[in-house]
């Protein structure tokens, strides 16, 4: 039987030899949960233009909406992919950007639907994958030179 501390070194170890495979799980999540937020825009249209024009969103409305519910669909799917992972995480910072300043920004912290810390964690995360890229579990990796990911240095094109 192994000590508690053989148990130990041997997670590290495996956590050290997973961490970018962890950034993917999260990726991928992000993606997925982006798509299916753009997926109910689709589907909620007069919902999502109400919101914006109650947020006294200074651009037009049914524009953005439909910007929107795209920027989620398509770039959600894409970032699951990890297909041009920083291009489709850097198209969505100013949609999330906007959520957080003109939707939920004026509701303040710490609200019963706690959209304004969300969207945050949101717009974090997109930033992160922005600079960091994808990773091993991803289309971008599979392209034979492609650019894959900032984090693993032998990887990067």
């Amino acid at each position: 039987m192994s000590s508690f501390a053989e148990r130990v070194d041997s997670a590290r170890t495996f956590t050290a030899a997973h961490r970018s495979d962890a950034l993917d799980l999260v990726r991928i999540y992000l993606g997925l949960g982006l798509c299916v937020r753009g997926a109910y825009f689709v589907g909620h249209v007069d919902e999502v233009l109400g919101t914006l024009a109650l947020a006294d969103f200074p651009f037009t409305t049914m524009a953005v909406g439909h910007l929107v519910a795209l920027a989620h669909l398509a770039g959600g799917l894409m970032l699951a992919a990890g297909l041009f992972t920083r291009a489709s995480a850097a198209v969505q910072l100013p949609v999330l950007l906007g959520a957080v300043v003109f939707v939920e920004g004026p509701a303040g912290l710490f609200t019963a639907s706690g959209g304004l810390e969300f969207a945050a964690l949101v717009l974090f995360l997109l930033a992160v994958f922005s600079v960091v890229g994808s990773g091993r579990l991803s289309v971008d990796a599979a392209i034979p030179g492609g650019r894959r990911s900032a984090r693993d240095p032998a990887q990067s094109g």
